[in-house]
């Protein structure tokens, strides 16, 4: 393998032209398929009765946040105060979880929506621009925004009391000359000479902890006027306050002084949008796309993320949830879904039962792996990682879930919908090995993985549904079958740590019965029918599966589309591709973003960040290059 090389755990497969409605078919058929799972990398599913089941969760030095361990599923009920090392269980892959799998491939193949989607979220990411003081007041259907300027203050604390003055409070002042730093005085009222009405900021403008500043209008004229929503949803502005104090460390003294700074910016920001304060106005920051109000962003901060206006649902456009009854997806209309109304839930015509081993003389320590294991840090999806979540408009040097700038005008912000690259997908590690020596820590977890080759034994049960569906079942759960000569070989990811290596598994149907109800006279019988060789012809084009993700969706679970000596990886840096444990992902993002000028002159450092395209398509592995900047200073 290359030093320099690396492939990104996961890809998407894009999302076709239309979504597909449900079926018509008029045909019913009942009855089971037994199928197999069979692991091709270690397994994980968790047995949450417990969450400190091992000895490393008393061995956390870090914070006294526990560790987190957990055993895998079992019918057990583990003990809260127990520990587990030496005691083992019978392993079982729990229905639900196959359900999950089967329904999110579906949904693929079948181009119906993504039922996992959280619609409403509303993305969030650090930008690099510079917000500008600006202050806002409440009128009746809207919040119009002031241009403001801000000034700090420098006051005596033997003449004024400035610990009293709290975020949002109004004071007047003398209005500062053009090049004044600092004002040291000020007045709770109106007078000839304190004739400037300002209000209070103490965290927003800077990170300092120490510094207050006050903003005052630099205009009587507001510059625009925003929708409620933008100001008072729990989605927008106070989401950035939530994010910021979340990613403080409260066992820093300098951060827990911040936090609670934050909290107070935080009431006195609800008060105000409650009507609870008296006063008029409210500071912020804010910044306006091209200096056009149709297009400003609010923020507590001057260097600040932002919260876009696109929802996750509303870039996913059709392909959101269903919702309307006269519209639902072959998906839907197959596992079900709940409405939001009683009448609009559709009851599932599938029942995945649980899945246990087949070998059942099996020493039970020997289903798994190695009796724990820690595992490096896993975070959730971070779909503030735009280059990862979102195709790049053309000649894009930056774009976000809103917008985008040229690389040909770095001056010019386009406004423009962001587009999904699609539904997300893992690749499969052929070569999956662990780190030995993971540090525990309140952000890791141990756990004991099934190991590789156990094969576990289910059924799926059906019910009214048509042949149609059926061999779509069929077809997913029999792993494809889509070269003879054996060199695709189709499987999926199921359970957790899958960026790891964990959870590739083979599917297998092993028989296919279908209920069958005969009446004769008074009699009436059941029977099950072995239907298996109807569908052993079953291919990917038969049985009418989405033709735009074939190519992508076939190699992404390919187990054999990833050479072994390819570094499957989060992100590295080439200083970083000799370690074991990526302990410092955050260093590649931080340096793939790249700053550029203009002409020898700064251009606002808003339109500057340059980030790199660095998913491939789906359809070719293409292997990725750490060409970023080297050792970034390591904190």
């Amino acid at each position: 393998m290359m030093k320099s090389e690396f492939l990104n755990p996961y890809n998407f497969v894009k999302l076709p032209k239309s979504k597909r409605t449900k079926y018509n078919d008029s045909d019913k058929h009942t009855g089971v398929i037994e199928y197999s799972i069979t692991t091709k990398t270690p397994l994980f599913i968790p047995n949450t009765s417990s969450e400190t089941a091992f000895l490393q969760s008393d061995k956390c030095v870090d914070t006294k946040d526990i560790h987190q361990s957990y055993d895998f599923y079992s019918y057990t009920m583990l003990e809260a105060n127990k520990r587990y090392e030496n005691e083992y269980h019978s392993p079982v892959i729990p229905g639900s979880e196959v359900r999950g799998m089967v329904r999110s491939i579906y949904e693929t193949l079948t181009a119906s929506c993504m039922s996992g989607l959280t619609e409403d979220e509303t993305p969030i990411k650090k930008v690099d621009g510079t917000y500008k003081p600006g202050l806002i007041t409440k009128n009746r259907n809207s919040y119009a925004i002031f241009e403001a300027k801000s000034i700090r203050t420098d006051f005596d604390d033997k003449k004024v009391d400035d610990k009293k003055l709290l975020d949002g409070e109004k004071i007047f002042i003398k209005k500062p000359d053009k090049n004044q730093k600092t004002i040291n005085s000020y007045s709770k009222k109106y007078t000839s000479y304190y004739n400037t009405e300002g209000y209070i900021i103490n965290w927003g403008a800077t990170k300092k902890n120490k510094e207050q500043y006050v903003f005052y209008k630099k205009n009587e004229e507001a510059l625009c006027h925003i929708d409620k929503k933008f100001i008072e949803s729990e989605e927008t502005l106070l989401k950035i306050i939530k994010d910021y104090k979340e990613n403080l460390d409260l066992e820093d003294k300098d951060k827990k002084e911040e936090y609670e700074k934050c909290d107070i910016y935080e009431t006195a920001l609800k008060n105000f949008i409650n009507g609870a304060s008296k006063e008029e106005y409210f500071p912020v920051n804010y910044i306006a796309l091209n200096n056009s109000p149709d297009n400003v962003y609010i923020s507590p901060y001057t260097i600040s993320k932002e919260v876009y206006k696109n929802t996750i649902g509303k870039l996913a456009g059709e392909f959101a949830p269903c919702k309307d009854d006269s519209e639902v997806c072959p998906a839907c209309a197959l596992f079900g879904r709940i409405g939001e109304k009683h009448t609009s839930s559709i009851a599932s015509k599938l029942r995945f039962a649980d899945l246990y081993p087949v070998d059942k003389n099996k020493a039970l320590k020997d289903f798994y792996y190695k009796d724990t294991l820690t595992i490096q840090t896993l975070a959730n999806p971070q779909l503030n990682n735009v280059a990862f979540y979102l195709q790049r408009p053309n000649n894009a040097n930056f774009w976000t879930y809103d917008y985008y700038i040229d690389k040909n005008d770095l001056t010019n912000v386009k406004i423009e919908q962001g587009k999904l690259r699609g539904r997300k997908y893992y690749w499969h590690h052929k070569k999956c090995s662990f780190p030995e020596q993971v540090e525990v820590t309140k952000l890791n977890k141990t756990i004991r993985p099934v190991k590789s080759d156990i094969t576990f034994n289910g059924k799926i049960y059906f019910e009214d549904i048509s042949k149609r569906q059926l061999k779509e079942l069929i077809w997913i759960i029999n792993g494809g079958n889509v070269d003879s000569k054996g060199n695709a070989d189709i499987c999926y990811k199921l359970g957790t740590g899958k960026p790891l290596g964990l959870g590739s598994v083979k599917c297998n149907v092993n028989n296919v019965f279908e209920r069958v109800l005969n009446i004769n006279g008074d009699d009436i019988e059941y029977k099950e029918i072995d239907i298996a060789d109807e569908y052993k012809e079953v291919s990917y084009d038969n049985v009418g599966f989405c033709e735009s993700a074939k190519a992508e969706f076939l190699n992404i679970c390919n187990y054999n589309a990833v050479p072994e000596d390819i570094m499957i990886s989060y992100p590295r840096q080439k200083d970083q591709m000799e370690d074991e444990v990526l302990e410092e992902g955050f260093l590649w993002y931080q340096n793939n973003q790249i700053t550029k000028q203009k002409n020898n002159k700064k251009i606002d450092k808003h339109n500057k960040v340059c980030i790199k395209q660095i998913l491939p398509t789906a359809e070719k592995v293409t292997t990725l290059k750490a060409n970023v900047p080297q050792k970034a200073s390591k904190k």
